[in-house]
């Protein structure tokens, strides 16, 4: 397309550069502006290129085919375009949006991640994750708890057991029923069905029991009873 540059146009009409049409005037002598191929030609080829992009035969008879055609382009337009009010929700293939967006890293990270309302429930693997916290050794429920130092010796695993504070004291299941009682790796007692056995001496403040029953208190004279 280009604008009018006959001799005759009206120079600079519409800004510079800008050439227009003049009816002419008589009085003056100026002749009214002379259109010759070129402008015509420019002025058909824009408006049946119009037409004839939007689908629509060129027909001599009918004079609204170039609304028609500016309808129908926009129409096409349209249909490729997102409305704003659906927000998000006539995007055809929303995986690709949001790997084209730069979002499906972070959709697969929000997949595999941990629900805060399961509280620990979710977790795939928890023997694993017990590891990799590094509880392992703290914590293991099948055969050892260690409260303090890990366990070593009697304490290492091998048997359940729970040792307090340190590597070497604390509690054995030694047998069905059977819970044995350990102080620096020394058996001082257990625990079974008839009840509590202790190994060595009985302690009450200034007082104690023997294991063969002997009984020493202020008692008797800070002496012992028998």
């Amino acid at each position: 397309m280009h604008r009018i540059d006959t001799p005759t146009a009206q120079k600079d009409k519409f800004g510079q550069g800008k050439n227009g049409f003049t009816n002419g005037d008589p009085a003056t002598g100026r002749r009214a502006t002379d259109l010759n191929s070129d402008m015509w030609d420019a002025v058909q080829e824009e408006v049946c290129t119009v037409i004839e992009a939007a689908g629509i035969p060129l027909s001599k008879g009918e004079h609204t085919q170039l609304h028609a055609a500016i309808g129908r382009l926009i129409d096409e337009q349209v249909k490729t375009r997102l409305e704003k009010n659906q927000n998000g929700a006539d995007i055809p293939n929303k995986p690709l949006f949001l790997q084209n967006v730069g979002l499906g890293e972070t959709i697969n990270r929000a997949a595999d991640a941990l629900q805060k309302s399961q509280n620990g429930a979710d977790i795939p693997d928890k023997p694993l994750f017990v590891q990799n916290i590094g509880l392992k050794e703290t914590l293991n429920p099948t055969k050892r708890v260690s409260i303090g130092n890990i366990g070593t010796g009697v304490f290492d695993g091998s048997t359940p057991c729970i040792n307090i504070g340190d590597s070497d004291s604390g509690f054995i299941g030694s047998a069905d029923g059977v819970l044995d009682i350990y102080c620096n790796s020394a058996k001082v007692g257990y625990i079974d069905g008839n009840g509590l056995h202790m190994l060595t001496d009985i302690h009450f403040d200034n007082a104690r029991m023997t294991t063969n029953g002997d009984i020493f208190s202020s008692v008797w004279g800070n002496n012992w009873l028998s």
